[in-house]
Order: C-alpha cells, then sequence, then structure tokens
C-alpha cells in the first residue's frame, strides 16, 4: 500500500525541531544528514548537462525557500514517524472516536482527523468594522435595477398605479432604510460592542476547529495556530478551501487542555499588606471576565499544534 503524501497548510518548525532534540535519540542526527544528502544530490545535480542542471539552476534561485520546505517536510515525517513507533500518538478520527477518545489521559500527543473549520477572527473583526458601508453598497446594486425598472414606467402608469410606484421607489432610493429591510444593515453600536468584545477577548486569533463525532458525545477538538507557521495566507486557504473544508484535515499537536470540568479557586476576603498582593488579587478578578472568553467549552479539548496537512 502507497504511503499517504501530506499537503501541510501550517509547520510549526521550531517546535518539532524543539521536542525531537529532546526526546528522540538519533532523530536529530538522522534529520541533519537528510539535509546533507538533499545538498549533496543539487550539488551532482548542478554538475551534470541538460535538463537536469536546468532545473538545478531554476531551484538554486530560490533555494532557500525550497531546500527548507523539502527538509522541513521530510523532518515531519521521521517525528510523527517515531512518535507513533513510541506509542506516544492518539490518532482519532469519526470511525474510531467512542473507543479511542477513554484513552486520552493516557496520551501528550494527539492527531486528529475529520472535516475542519477555519474560525479567523482578524477577519471577522474586518467585516464587522465594514458591515453596514458593505451592507448599503449590495442593497443599493440589489435595488438598482428595480429602481432604473420604476423610473422608466412611472410616466407610463395612471395616477393611481404612479403614487404606488413612486412610493416603492422612494423606499429603493432609502439605501440605509432598503439595508435594513434585507437585513444588510445592523446598529453601529452592536457592531461596534462586538468588535470590542473580540478584540479584548479574541485578539487577531486564527484558530481551527474539528468536531468529531456528530452526536450528543461530540468533541470539539480547537487548536490557534500561529500566523506566521502558515503555507499560504489566511484568505488563500478559505479561498482554496472555504470556511468549511469539504475533505477531511489533519491537526497534529500536544493535548494542553481537556478536563471536562475546571476547579474553582476559591478566593477569601482578606486586608491587603502591600500594592503587590492588591495588584494580583486584581489580575484573578480580571481573569474571570478573561475566562467568559478564551475559556474551554465543557467538551472541548484544546491542542496546542505542530502541524496540519492534508493526506492525499
Amino acid at each position: 500500500m502507497n504511503q499517504k503524501i501530506k499537503s501541510f497548510i501550517y509547520l510549526d518548525e521550531y517546535k518539532m525541531y524543539s521536542i525531537s532534540s529532546q526526546i528522540f535519540e538519533g532523530l536529530t542526527e538522522h534529520i541533519t544528514n537528510s539535509s546533507s544528502k538533499i545538498n549533496e544530490e543539487m550539488e551532482k545535480q548542478k554538475a551534470e548537462k541538460g535538463s537536469g542542471r536546468m532545473f538545478a539552476d531554476i531551484i538554486s534561485k530560490e533555494t532557500s525557500t525550497v531546500e527548507k520546505k523539502v527538509l522541513y517536510d521530510n523532518a515531519y515525517k521521521l517525528f510523527e514517524k517515531k512518535l507513533f513507533e513510541e506509542n506516544r500518538v492518539l490518532s482519532i478520527d469519526s470511525i474510531n472516536f467512542n473507543e479511542e477518545i477513554e484513552k486520552i489521559e493516557e496520551y501528550n500527543f494527539i492527531k486528529v482527523t475529520g472535516k475542519m473549520l477555519f474560525n479567523d477572527i482578524e477577519t471577522i473583526k474586518d467585516i464587522l468594522e465594514k458591515f453596514n458601508e458593505i451592507g448599503e453598497s449590495f442593497a443599493y446594486l440589489n435595488g438598482l435595477e428595480r429602481k432604473q425598472a420604476l423610473e422608466a414606467l412611472i410616466p407610463k402608469l395612471n395616477t393611481q398605479d404612479q403614487q404606488k410606484a413612486k412610493n416603492d421607489l422612494k423606499k429603493i432610493s432609502n439605501i440605509k432604510q432598503y439595508a435594513k429591510d434585507k437585513n444588510f444593515y445592523r446598529e453601529p453600536k452592536f457592531l461596534e460592542s462586538l468588535k470590542c468584545m473580540l478584540d479584548f477577548g479574541y485578539k487577531n486569533q486564527f484558530e481551527l476547529r474539528i468536531t468529531l463525532p456528530e452526536s450528543q458525545k461530540e468533541k470539539v477538538f480547537s487548536a490557534n495556530l500561529n500566523r506566521n507557521h502558515l503555507r499560504e495566507e489566511e484568505s488563500l486557504l478559505i479561498k482554496k478551501y472555504s470556511r468549511f473544508p469539504e475533505k477531511d484535515f489533519v491537526i497534529f499537536g500536544i493535548i494542553t487542555q481537556h478536563q471536562k470540568e475546571k476547579k474553582d479557586i476559591e478566593k477569601k476576603e482578606k486586608t491587603y499588606k502591600s500594592m503587590k498582593e492588591a495588584l494580583v488579587d486584581a489580575i484573578f478578578e480580571f481573569s474571570k471576565m478573561e475566562e467568559l472568553f478564551i475559556g474551554k467549552l465543557d467538551n472541548e479539548i484544546i491542542i496546542d499544534p505542530i502541524a496540519v496537512y492534508q493526506e492525499i
């Protein structure tokens, strides 16, 4: 059976190398040797005549990008393989979910495969900021043809029908009201408040979610990505795959939170002996508000992502 090819959209190279250098004896050396082999092959290709030499010349122009990606992808293949050989990874999908989810306490690494959701807070904030402007533009374009048709029709109508047509024309010409009627407009204060809450609670997070399985026992597997480790820009990824991709994706990473319930820290009334104590207490109160935004859901498992890819 042919080994599946990984098409990466995200790879945290630093985290991968950091873990491999600490845990897996010989793996770092293997990766280094692989890197040397790649360089040797390229040098050999350059020395040969014909199309091979032309190919090497093309690659050399972008050598820093090409070599790094080749090396990282190969290193990740070795990294994941070694983790599975050591039985360190909990692998979950829609088929084995019910059996495997019970073992989550036994593992630190997890591979989740399923239908994914892209949740880009930065894009949502942009939409909120321009929602009414976009809505009014859409309402204008949506009503333009009808408006032009009414303007041409009114002179041909009798008095009674003219009045009705004029009322319709007046309604379409009031772009803001027309946008409201079509649900393309929201109160500015509402949009401003919503954007403020997103700014406070989520900053510019780029989150991925996989929900397994589609039942009452479902679990939400979520991972916040570092945009610097994306292989392509967020907008391009969403255009390629849509916000709800049709095919399965894999999130591979470290399980950071999975407990069903979070224990509340008991807070006792007290007098402060120093400003430092008062500040710590103020931070405690702030953290309770912060939990409303970033707190884990009861059925949520949070992953620190190392890689996100499709298996093809």
